[in-house]
């Protein structure tokens, strides 16, 4: 298993993260998830709503990661309410209430030409008419009586947006509606604490924050183990080991080397994981090269020096530019906040590191 949520069972660990996100659950308090890309938390999420699965809790995830504006983020919203409510009852059969909402959203329900599924759109013109759309949206849940959970994945992304009073607009709808329990992830850390922890942002001091950390090498030795040895496939320490270190404990590179080792059906030794490491690098070199050639020279030469840091050698020092021949220290300087701008490292609190641990792991294997 790769992506997405399966069942616990193929859920390793993060015990602990999700019996603290299940107090502030049923202690009506709201939730930050984030950590780096790529470390599980919409897992961990689908995972929290598996565990609340009972007819007293109804629970919504939306990712707006592909959103660019206000509107677009309360389509899905709306979408995935409507589609929650009304699922295989598009155009007969609606409440009262439910058709009521209809007609407050101005939905409009046809038919798509080339899938025949039902497709909704909304009437939404400016950012009041969003605002309207979100009231109604959390009337009409408020009014329900199962207990409301509703997650908005890379919230992040809402700060990108040309509207500049969209934080705003969401910290009011959650105020505006207390009984519903709202949970914000994010792979940005940089940006998402600032969200909620700089004192004259909207979201200041809102909601309990959780950072999630790798899942330790321990857990996950005993995790991975055992589902080999389920299908009669030995695996050594020294091999997870292996593979753990490659994926500095990302879940996603750790749980693809091991669904790529187990499905070439072979002996898992140190020259299949290095082939299954470098089939991973060569599916996605299209991809780095592209992004590598967008940059300048300085800033391949800096990105490529911070891949290969392993002394963590802090990048403005002398000795981190003079052993990377990186110039002077003001475009050493420069080159890092326009990879920051693009997202392609961020700074943590030891030091400035990639986002993307793979991209990391190919631009140590070029030349």
């Amino acid at each position: 298993m790769v992506s997405g949520f399966l069942s616990k069972e193929y859920f390793c660990d993060r015990e602990e993260e999700l019996s603290t996100l299940i107090n502030h659950i049923e202690n009506q308090r709201n939730i930050v998830i984030y950590g780096n890309r790529r470390m599980g938390k919409t897992a961990l999420i689908k995972c929290l709503f598996e565990s609340l699965k009972n007819e007293k809790t109804e629970c919504f995830h939306v990712d707006i990661m592909a959103c660019q504006n206000l509107n677009s983020v309360i389509q899905l919203i709306g979408k995935a309410v409507i589609n929650k409510y009304g699922k295989n009852k598009l155009g007969e059969g609606f409440t009262k209430e439910f058709t009521k909402l209809l007609s407050q959203l101005k939905v409009t329900i046809g038919i798509d030409p080339l899938t025949h599924a039902p497709e909704i759109s909304m009437g939404l013109q400016n950012s009041e008419d969003a605002e309207t759309t979100l009231h109604e949206i959390g009337k009409y849940l408020t009014s329900k009586s199962e207990q409301i959970v509703f997650c908005i994945d890379e919230f992040q992304q809402i700060t990108t947006f040309s509207e500049n009073n969209t934080e705003a607009i969401f910290r009011n709808w959650m105020q505006s509606f207390p009984t519903i329990r709202f949970i914000f992830s994010g792979s940005h850390k940089s940006m998402i604490e600032s969200m909620f922890t700089q004192k004259n942002r909207p979201f200041y001091q809102s909601c309990n924050l959780l950072f999630l950390n790798p899942i330790s090498e321990p857990l996950y030795q005993t995790f991975i183990q055992y589902h080999f040895q389920k299908e009669d496939t030995l695996i050594s320490m020294e091999d997870i080991h292996t593979i753990y270190q490659w994926a500095e404990g990302q879940t996603y590179s750790v749980q693809l080397q091991c669904n790529l080792l187990y499905s070439k059906n072979v002996g898992i030794t140190e020259s299949s994981i290095a082939e299954v490491q470098q089939d991973i690098l060569d599916q996605d070199k299209p991809y780095f090269g592209y992004l590598y050639n967008m940059l300048t020279l300085q800033q391949q030469k800096v990105l490529k020096a911070i891949a290969s840091n392993l002394e963590n050698l802090p990048l403005l020092s002398s000795r981190f530019i003079q052993n990377h021949n990186l110039g002077s220290m003001s475009s050493v300087q420069g080159a890092i906040k326009s990879l920051l701008d693009k997202d392609l490292i961020e700074l943590t609190s030891e030091n400035y590191v990639l986002t993307d641990v793979i991209f990391k792991n190919w631009l140590k294997s070029i030349p």
